[in-house]
């Protein structure tokens, strides 16, 4: 009997509070104003050399961190908030020393803004001598199956640069990104991408179109590691609501799932990592595959984290499912420990 075809296993979500509806016609004016100043950007860093293009990322980092911090609080709040969730940069980390390290988050995230906006005006040789591969025979491998490839990496590093590399040694790779509320910007982001050389697929796309792709024998890029409400997995020790969408699509399709990363190395040139395949053996539970390759895939990334600490985006609410009333049973199975709720209120 073939398995039945990938759905969601989520619950129904809370009903959207007021502040909630206002949040997509705030985030639609700053989009506004982003595509306004990152065109012109893009016109300045694409004209001057890489060296001198990542400094200015880095001092935009910089800027980006203070703006953050003196008037839109909420980014630079859940990064605060995840640091002493998690006890990063390392357990008992004071206010300082949680600064000093978000200082470095922006700066590193200024960089890869700025690697972004010039990829039209990088060649392919260009990337190829400042970037390091390795693993892609586990990528190649998996390709033969002709079952199709779900690629699974995490916000870390230079996520754009991996999907951008490959596109330009020519694997057939679509990803799926969520799309931004502002028309404008989303067709400008998606069409940056495009130029690349990968597809992109907006979330909610039609599962058919997944399914085709995969069936095709080509790659599916997914970011898993963003705050949802299929299942609960443990990350960093906490249950972390994540997509089951790699788990659910290797089960139904037989498509093998490749984890990898792309993250900067010193002398900002980039590391690209494939990893062998997760092993994705259905057992005829489909509950509990879906459980355990998606852990997998969480302890593999929160590995790459704990290696590279600074190229993570903290900024992302990521356990914010987990703390809320309507998820907290799903999530923790009854009370939330006293020493984590803790943590998670505490304000500094």
């Amino acid at each position: 009997m073939s398995p039945a075809p990938p759905q969601s296993t989520g619950s129904a979500r809370n009903t959207p509070s007021p502040a909630r509806n206002e949040r997509p016609v705030r985030n639609k004016l700053w989009q506004r104003f982003a595509l306004l100043s990152l065109t012109r950007i893009a016109r300045y860093v694409q004209r001057i050399p890489r060296s001198r293009a990542l400094r200015f990322g880095e001092r935009f980092g910089d800027f980006a961190f203070t703006l953050c911090r003196l008037i839109i609080r909420r980014p630079y709040d859940y990064a605060h908030r995840n640091l002493r969730l998690t006890g990063m940069p390392h357990p008992g980390a004071t206010f300082a020393e949680r600064e000093a390290f978000l200082r470095r988050v922006f700066q590193h995230f200024g960089k890869g803004l700025v690697e972004f906006l010039r990829v039209p005006a990088v060649t392919h040789a260009e990337k190829e001598s400042y970037t390091a591969l390795t693993g892609y025979e586990h990528f190649q491998e998996a390709l033969t199956s002709g079952k199709g490839v779900v690629i699974v990496t995490g916000h870390l590093g230079n996520w754009e640069h991996i999907a951008s590399f490959a596109g330009k040694l020519g694997v057939p790779l679509t990803v799926v990104a969520r799309e931004t509320e502002e028309e404008g910007f989303a067709a400008w982001i998606k069409e940056s991408r495009e130029n690349a050389g990968y597809r992109v697929l907006h979330r909610g796309a039609s599962l058919r179109e997944i399914l085709k792709i995969l069936k095709r024998g080509e790659a599916i890029g997914i970011l898993p590691d963003q705050n949802a409400d299929d299942v609960f997995a443990p990350f960093f020790g906490i249950p972390a609501g994540t997509t089951t969408g790699p788990a659910t699509l290797a089960l139904y399709t037989g498509a093998t799932i490749i984890y990898g990363h792309c993250v900067f190395d010193p002398g900002d040139n980039y590391h690209v990592r494939i990893y062998p395949p997760v092993e994705a053996v259905s057992t005829g539970n489909r509950v509990e595959d879906v459980s355990r390759i998606t852990t997998r895939i969480n302890q593999l990334l929160e590995n790459d984290i704990r290696q590279y600490p600074e190229q993570w985006l903290w900024v992302h609410n990521r356990w914010k499912n987990a703390f809320e009333e309507g998820y907290r049973k799903r999530a923790w199975g009854g009370d939330i420990p006293e020493d984590i709720l803790r943590r998670w209120n505490q304000e500094d």
